[in-house]
């Protein structure tokens, strides 16, 4: 037990407490600037897209259709087109590798003489003849095509997949390209919808600061702008979190790579629990769990161990010899024991896996008990209190403020089987720092679920104790979110800060009991 004067318990009265923990560096996060995330609907693409071929077209002086084709080309990044153009004072190598074979001058001086309304021109695809009318062709080419079968090439590019934002001219071997303005008038209204969301999708692909939210039915892309503190998680308006880098479920504080060295190990036959218990035994000198792989009942545990016993009895070897051994003995109170427990590694692994697992089920729980206060308690709260809707948001605040916390505490189990057992003080300020993040997400999550309940039945509107309950759960939901964030930001550092810890872990466990007492 930690030693404090009577006359330190004296001057630190409850309020003071609170005030200390609140103005404590230690304990409060510092102010710092979070990623800018911005949700993109369709249009809000279309409209950005358009500002791109704006702009290119002022700079390069060519036509919005053409700077549609040259920002394709260099996925849609600006300085790269500029960087391509601008590197040689001959535009033509920037032309040729975009399709842009001919300038549109060339192209209407060429398509003026050979396509007159007096002559018949061949179609390059079924060989029939047919006047300027009836023939459609590339800007950039002087290879021409009857309307028909222009129009089936595109179509059936169209439905082949997003390689059509790449089309070229049919003729064989040229690359001039098919622009947006013959996509409109040769295909069909299903396609030329289709093409235009192809047209958003290469848009939000070829950004590396966008792209789509992967929850399913989502239509909305995220630009992401890295400038602050909140790692790599990200939110979307859906109220789908994800990891930006690998695109899966958010998993702050832990790393892309442990995250998937533990999926890949839950997964794993060998690391599944009920396997393991069934179909391996643990070596009685090493004891880490054995697989029997082979007939013979003879077992030689893995280099550096060696030792042989029988898989039966788990006799030594070099004393059981091939003895028949089915002759049944009852076994002495501490081999049964024995044999009931796995190894260390695998006890190591059930411990973090069950709270994991724990963790993850109340996750999935707040999540959908976060929808229903959104879609409906908050509504039959607002009537059963005589509240608007504003004076009830602090319960919604907490509801959103336990989903995140379920999922950060979840992944600080992966975190700590991942820490190397040997540091100690790193292993023990981590197991301080979890276990204080977590007692106080245990009473926010108890007031935000059970003591809300009592508003719901009242009789009286509103109820006496409304402002009494939303203090507390204002407060409750504060104290959380400062012990998650600095627990985050301890595991992202690496714990780094052991030695400040262990020095101030007295001071810290006291005023934590006292706040969540108090609250």
């Amino acid at each position: 037990m930690d030693d404090y004067s009577d006359e330190e318990e004296e001057v630190m009265s409850d309020n003071e407490i609170v005030e200390s923990y609140c103005d404590d560096p230690e304990i409060k996060p510092q102010s710092k600037p979070y990623n800018h995330i911005t949700a993109l609907k369709e249009s809000d693409i279309h409209q950005r897209i358009q500002e791109l071929q704006t702009l290119v077209s002022d700079v390069l002086c060519v036509s919005k259709i053409e700077a549609s084709l040259i920002l394709r080309y260099y996925n849609w990044t600006v300085t790269h087109v500029h960087d391509a153009w601008f590197l040689h004072h001959d535009h033509s190598i920037v032309r040729q590798k975009v399709g842009l074979l001919l300038t549109t001058t060339n192209h209407h001086q060429l398509t003026d003489s050979t396509h007159t309304d007096t002559t018949t021109t061949t179609c390059g695809i079924c060989f029939d003849a047919f006047n300027a009318e009836s023939l459609s062709f590339t800007r950039y080419c002087e290879h021409s095509f009857c309307n028909q079968c222009f129009s089936s090439y595109i179509d059936t590019s169209i439905n082949d997949g997003p390689g059509c934002l790449k089309l070229k001219c049919p003729q064989f071997s040229c690359d001039a390209a098919v622009d947006q303005d013959l996509i409109d008038k040769l295909a069909s209204k299903d396609n030329r919808d289709k093409y235009s969301r192809y047209l958003v999708s290469s848009y939000v692909e070829g950004n590396k600061n966008t792209k789509w939210c992967p929850a399913p039915g989502c239509d909305f892309a995220l630009q992401f702008e890295l400038g602050g503190v909140g790692g790599t998680d990200v939110s979307c308006v859906c109220s789908h979190s994800f990891c930006w880098i690998c695109a899966g479920d958010a998993h702050r504080p832990v790393g892309c790579d442990s995250v998937r060295k533990w999926v890949a190990l839950n997964k794993s036959e060998g690391f599944t629990m009920d396997w393991i218990l069934v179909n391996t035994r643990p070596c009685p000198k090493c004891k880490q769990p054995i697989e029997k792989n082979g007939g013979c009942m003879r077992m030689t545990c893995k280099p550096p161990c060696g030792y042989q016993f029988c898989w039966l009895c788990r006799q030594d070897w070099s004393v059981h010899g091939y003895a028949a051994c089915n002759s049944y003995e009852k076994e002495k109170v501490d081999q049964t024991a024995e044999m009931k427990l796995t190894s260390n590694n695998l006890q190591r692994y059930a411990h973090y896996y069950q709270r994991w697992a724990a963790n993850d089920a109340s996750f999935k729980k707040a999540h959908m008990d976060l929808k229903l206060v959104k879609d409906m308690k908050i509504e039959e709260l607002c009537e059963s209190q005589c509240q608007p809707n504003d004076r009830l948001k602090f319960i919604l605040e907490a509801w959103k403020q336990i989903t995140e916390c379920r999922r950060v505490l979840k992944w600080s189990y992966v975190y700590g089987y991942y820490l190397a057992e040997d540091n100690i003080a790193k292993k023990q300020l981590f197991e301080y720092s979890q276990g204080e993040a977590e007692s106080a997400l245990e009473r926010l999550h108890e007031c935000a679920e059970e003591e809300v309940k009592e508003f719901y039945k009242s009789n009286t509107c509103p109820s006496p104790n409304l402002d009494n309950y939303r203090v507390k759960l204002t407060h409750l939901t504060n104290v959380t979110k400062n012990f998650f964030e600095n627990l985050v930001t301890a595991l992202e550092n690496g714990l780094s800060d052991v030695e400040s810890s262990q020095s101030t872990r007295g001071i810290k466990k006291r005023r934590t009991c006292s706040i969540l007492d108090i609250l």
